[in-house]
């Protein structure tokens, strides 16, 4: 009970949401210098970023607030068919950071093992170029706003939905949740 309510707290005073967009507009301006005259600087730091979304074929968590939505092992997109908004943490929020954006396939993965990318469905492994540092939660503690059931596939390296099988990895077969912890995502 004291954790949600300084987890409440903390939430209500940090009010920033950026979307993708805004934040790779802001990428560009800063590396450009100059951006039709004007400087644009990223925000310091975000709570939650909107947008992401699950793929009812891949099960992996992906960003849908992009002109494409990614690339999906199954073939084409991904599909959000079915999908709540999710919402995860940015930058400074509890939980296990170093999770990233793929600007490839759209998907969120894990990119804290060093040199290993994962396996990307659009490409032969993951990028992080574009990515802002994402923090995801894991234990068993969760909120009515928030949903359990997200594992780390060992092989892709991607955030999957684990509720409704074991989805499709881009390295061949299903997503292998071995190892993994048991996540939640919030959601709006």
């Amino acid at each position: 009970m004291e954790r949600k309510a300084t987890e409440s707290a903390e939430s209500a005073t940090v009010a920033t949401f950026v979307s993708r967009r805004t934040v790779l507009a802001g990428a560009a301006g800063i590396a450009g210098g100059v951006a039709l005259g004007v400087v644009t600087a990223l925000p310091a730091t975000a709570a939650q970023q909107y947008g992401w979304r699950w793929c009812n074929q891949c099960q992996c968590l992906f960003y849908g607030d992009n002109y494409t939505s990614g690339w999906c092992v199954v073939g084409g997109g991904h599909n959000w068919g079915g999908s709540g908004n999710y919402t995860p943490h940015y930058d400074y929020y509890p939980g296990q950071s170093k999770w990233r954006w793929c600007y490839r396939c759209q998907s969120m993965w894990y990119g804290g093992d060093g040199n290993n990318r994962g396996r990307c469905p659009a490409s032969d492994r993951h990028s992080s170029d574009g990515s802002g540092d994402y923090s995801i939660e894991s234990g068993n503690y969760y909120d009515d706003h928030e949903q359990p059931g997200w594992r780390w596939c060992n092989k892709c390296y991607c955030l999957c939905y684990s509720g409704l099988g074991r989805g499709y990895c881009p390295s061949r077969g299903h997503h292998d949740f071995g190892g993994s912890g048991r996540y939640y995502l919030p959601y709006a």
